[in-house]
């Protein structure tokens, strides 16, 4: 356990993001999407992607609480962005058990972040994060916003949520469409079974490969 703890850094991969990545290899290879599905998939992990754009378009003060941009509706905007592109992609995919493992995954992970998260930000932030905690929601949008944090004077950047921020967007929105063209391209298959096989497998063979490359080259340069 203690040298998974150590490899685990190396891969440069978050738990969020190795989920996600997982989620979406059984999506592909257990799918059996319909036109429906597909266009209420698309809709929701498509909300939950702009909801992302939006939150990651404000640039993130580290060493102060601010409210700004979504977080006036909600403690956790991002995740919850995270959670309808997840569970809009599984929707379209009609896999129950793998829904199943995408939503027990989710809450176990997300709860676990979340709670890390509010104990630095009432570290940080003390009696305003306090009373904001208590008038906004963590995950369901308040109707009424909160207000704007004095001092913070920064507007949502388009290309900063894509190209230059922290999370940088454009990589998330690349993959949403490759995983919604393959979900397309499987219902027009005759033998789909045997073709998610195999995409099923070059998958799993693909985020091996990311997780243990970073091993995989320390070992060559050694």
């Amino acid at each position: 356990m203690s040298s998974f703890k150590k490899f685990w850094p190396k891969t440069d991969l978050t738990l969020v993001q190795a989920h996600e990545l997982f989620v979406a290899l059984l999506v592909c290879w257990q799918a059996r999407p319909t036109t429906v599905s597909l266009v209420i998939g698309a809709g929701l992990s498509l909300g939950g992607l702009a909801l992302r754009i939006w939150t990651s378009g404000y640039p993130r003060p580290w060493q102060s609480f601010a409210v700004y941009g979504p977080y006036r509706f909600a403690r956790h905007p991002y995740h919850l962005g995270s959670f309808l592109a997840l569970i809009g992609f599984c929707l379209a995919g009609r896999s129950a058990w793998v829904t199943g493992i995408m939503l027990a995954g989710t809450g176990l992970i997300f709860r676990s972040i979340m709670r890390e998260e509010e104990v630095t930000q009432d570290r940080i932030g003390g009696p305003a994060f306090r009373d904001y905690r208590t008038q906004v929601s963590s995950l369901l949008p308040n109707l009424v916003p909160y207000p704007v944090s004095h001092g913070y004077n920064h507007t949502f950047s388009l290309s900063y949520a894509l190209l230059k921020g922290e999370r940088r967007e454009l990589d998330s929105f690349v993959l949403l469409m490759v995983g919604y063209g393959l979900l397309y391209g499987i219902t027009q298959l005759q033998n789909a079974a045997v073709v998610q096989m195999w995409l099923a497998g070059f998958l799993a063979f693909g985020l091996a490969l990311r997780f243990f490359w970073p091993y995989i080259r320390q070992q060559v340069h050694e």
